[in-house]
């Protein structure tokens, strides 16, 4: 049994080794403690009869897998007959329920702690932030679209990283916490930073090349959001950014809620982070924006 406070949220975890180090290295952070809003019990599951209904139920595509969901809100059942999820939430303490193995586990897994996350207030965003003075620029946009080389830029003009791809965010006090402890970058990326960091190592990792923070001699730190930028490479130099192109670039960067509440919270926490300045940013074209921000 083990236990961890991501922000507002407390998970006690119970599950064996391999899972209960995932779980760990994936949420558990050095964060700020914000008043606790919500439990979540993580535990090893038997599997459910409830599983040989996934074979007939609505298929949903993750990013690297499809998994079946058979729900019955506020329970779902998410994954097949090899492995899967069991979920179940309530505004105040929810319960992930592991069984099996296979090669969308881990995925589907990352899925159910999203929802309770959403669940708790806190809105988990695939989105890349930079901070300075205490100030959390977020930048939103579609895989390819630029996040990681331009929060290298970032970097390089003096700025700390918060995420690379993934934080989360809570509206009751503005924070946006990095969850990804490092950057995972292709090749050609890799080689990007190293003209800038001479010598550095990295692990491949699931598919790319994983370079620690603290490699770098940097640490995340955690900031309160100040500014979006949606990061375009295909739109025309100068052309206006909607309220309705915010709102979906956050949308696609937080991802679908499964449950009643947690698109509920979702939609609140949507609404708190496009009421911020925001901007629309080519790279190709527009040079650095992180220069002189302040």
């Amino acid at each position: 049994m083990s236990s961890f406070t991501l922000l507002a949220c407390r998970f006690e975890a119970d599950l064996e080794p391999p899972w209960q180090d995932w779980l760990t290295r994936h949420f558990a952070f050095d964060l700020p403690e914000l008043p606790l809003r919500h439990t979540v019990r993580v535990s090893q599951y038997r599997r459910p009869a409830e599983s040989e209904a996934l074979l007939h139920a609505t298929s949903i595509r993750l990013q690297h897998h499809r998994v079946g969901l058979f729900e019955a809100d506020p329970v779902f059942w998410l994954g097949g007959l090899e492995g899967g999820v069991r979920l179940e939430v309530s505004p105040s303490a929810s319960e992930i329920g592991l069984w099996g193995q296979g090669p969308s586990l881990a995925e589907t897994l990352h899925l159910a702690v999203c929802e309770v996350l959403r669940v708790a207030g806190l809105l988990p965003l695939h989105a890349a932030a930079a901070s300075q003075e205490d100030k959390a620029w977020i930048l939103l946009g579609a895989s390819g679209s630029g996040k990681t080389t331009t929060l290298l830029q970032a970097l390089t003009t003096g700025w700390n990283p918060v995420a690379e791809d993934f934080c989360v965010f809570d509206a009751n006090s503005h924070l946006v916490c990095g969850l990804d402890g490092g950057l995972r970058l292709w090749p050609d990326t890799l080689e990007v930073l190293r003209q800038h960091f001479p010598g550095i190592r990295a692990e491949f990792r699931e598919g790319k090349w994983f370079v620690p923070y603290s490699a770098m001699g940097l640490s995340t730190h955690p900031a309160r959001a100040f500014r979006l930028t949606v990061l375009n490479p295909k739109a025309a130099l100068g052309s206006p950014l909607s309220a309705r192109d915010v709102a979906l670039a956050l949308w696609q960067a937080a991802g679908v809620p499964l449950s009643r509440i947690g698109r509920a919270q979702a939609g609140l926490l949507v609404s708190s982070l496009a009421r911020l300045p925001w901007s629309r940013w080519r790279r190709e074209a527009e040079g650095n924006p992180f220069a002189d921000v302040f």
